[in-house]
């Protein structure tokens, strides 16, 4: 099972099988630094951050290790890790140098400045892919800056740069996401908004994604990859804030669902990727913000279920919902009549009210 650590005081303490609760692991040195839990893979990263020398030490899978295996820093931040994505990155500089993006994977072996040659850089996001990981980090070259795609293996022969865009505007917030040849990035836009950009996965020019007109709401919009798509939050002045979906060309770069029909938002949120399924929030004008789930195969988007009708082979799908003067709320009944066409009923399947 995989196993949670915890920091209590100079206690390391670890969850493994819920029923047995926490048990103790180890008791680590007292240091006056602030000290936080990091994970990269499944290694257990302890950040220690005291003034003008910070420091990683590794903790192993079960957090009854001490080793240190970083030099010590000036400043280490940003860091970026979990179990899925297999290792860390994170901004540090050591010894008044530049700070570079560096990369853990819980070892003083493994631990290492990755890119880039010139100009201060710290990691923004990161994906992984197969063997490969996508970092997107933002780099400072004198009085500009530039939002830069890496690709890399964990070692400095290993990485290189696929694209890169000159930023104005705080680009922390901006994500990555890959799918099958391609990966798709964000960039921070002026009044809170972001632009959605792909590279093919073997190098090439950033492509803009969104149509003429819509842009990605806030400066940490989220990317969700699911079965060879990516799903997003986009904003147009038709459809307020929906759902929307790409497969990396601005050919396959459209409205997923509008959620609530109409100009007001349903403002899609906190999307999150479960097996081939996509899980977030959304208000549909009706029922308030819930939970709400899309099965995606690679197949038809949309699927046959109660209140809905699928329309052109799948790529349509439409639901009608009814409300009573004293906010009593309901979906309507579906009544399909060609590939192409179909009727919603109110109450009674013979009531058929669109």
């Amino acid at each position: 099972s995989q196993i949670v650590g915890a920091l209590r005081g100079n206690e390391a303490w670890r969850v493994g099988d819920p029923a047995m609760g926490a048990t103790f692991a180890q008791t680590i040195p007292p240091s006056e630094a602030q000290r936080s839990l990091a994970v990269a893979g499944e290694a257990f990263i302890l950040l220690e951050n005291f003034y003008l020398e910070d420091r990683l030490f590794g903790l192993g899978h079960d957090l009854t290790h001490f080793d240190p295996i970083s030099p010590a820093f000036d400043e280490v931040d940003h860091y970026i890790g979990s179990a899925e994505l297999g290792r860390g990155f994170f901004g540090a500089y050591p010894n008044g140098g530049e700070e570079r993006v560096w990369t853990t994977d819980g070892s003083a072996s493994g631990t290492r400045a990755l890119f880039p040659a010139e100009g201060w850089a710290f990691p923004v996001d990161a994906v992984r892919s197969a063997d490969d990981w996508w970092v997107l980090a933002t780099v400072y070259l004198g009085v500009e800056s530039e939002l830069q795609l890496w690709r890399t293996d964990g070692t400095v022969a290993g990485s290189s740069m696929l694209s890169s865009l000159p930023v104005e505007e705080e680009a922390e917030g901006s994500r990555v996401a890959a799918i099958p040849g391609w990966i798709l990035f964000t960039s921070p836009l002026p009044d809170s908004r972001s632009e959605l950009w792909s590279v093919p996965a073997e190098g090439g020019s950033a492509t803009a994604l969104l149509p003429p007109g819509v842009a990605s709401l806030g400066r940490f919009p989220s990317l969700s990859a699911v079965s060879g798509r990516v799903f997003f939050r986009a904003c147009d002045v038709a459809h307020g804030c929906e759902l929307w979906v790409s497969e990396g060309t601005p050919e396959t770069t459209r409205l997923f669902q509008d959620i609530r029909p109409g100009a007001s938002p349903s403002s899609p949120d906190q999307l999150l990727t479960v097996g081939n399924e996509l899980v977030f929030t959304a208000d549909d004008g009706l029922h308030g913000i819930e939970p709400w789930h899309v099965v995606v195969d690679g197949g038809a988007a949309c699927r046959e279920e109660h209140g809905a009708l699928c329309l052109d082979d799948g790529r349509f799908r439409v639901r009608a919902s009814w409300k009573a003067p004293v906010a009593e709320v309901g979906d309507a009944g579906e009544l399909p009549l060609t590939p192409d066409t179909g009727a919603f009923w109110f109450f009674d399947p013979d009531n058929v009210e669109l």
